[in-house]
């Protein structure tokens, strides 16, 4: 669960996000550039790496062609392979898991936001919540990327 710290953070970005007219396409992209920066940088602690590594395949994958780009074929295998990671993992692998259902997010562009009825116009809380699992330091890291991010808009 995100604490008060972070929902005002998420409402921060959200409020940037809204003024600059930010897609949900282009934080997904973010935000795939963010799961990889984690991969990068070891912060993913798990004994699994060839699961891993396919994780991050899926999320280089989109990242490379874009959520607006992919094959609907493509999509929808990466997203099973995706959901099969987290829905196998989350017991035994909860590091892993997180980062497999933070991988979905990065499935999800315009047309799959306006279709979801959420109750936020952008994803960016969801984006948040499914970070909580590696802690504070990471979503403050996030936090700073996409103010980054959003700034040069």
């Amino acid at each position: 669960m995100l604490g008060q710290y972070f929902y005002s953070r998420a409402d921060e970005l959200e409020e940037l996000a809204i003024n600059k007219r930010v897609s949900a396409s282009h934080l997904a992209a973010w935000y795939a550039d963010f799961l990889i920066v984690m991969y990068d940088r070891l912060m993913l602690l798990t004994k699994n790496h060839i699961v891993l590594n396919e994780v991050r395949a899926c999320i280089e994958a989109i990242r490379l062609v874009g959520v607006d780009n992919i094959d609907k074929g493509w999509r929808d295998s990466s997203l099973v392979k995706l959901w099969r990671v987290h829905d196998t993992k989350r017991t035994e692998d909860k590091v892993l898991a997180a980062y497999a259902r933070a991988a979905i997010c990065c499935f999800a562009g315009d047309k799959e936001w306006e279709e979801s009825n959420a109750d936020s116009e952008t994803p960016i809380y969801y984006l948040f919540l499914y970070l909580v699992t590696f802690g504070s330091e990471v979503l403050e890291g996030f936090y700073d990327f996409l103010k980054s991010k959003i700034a040069c808009v």
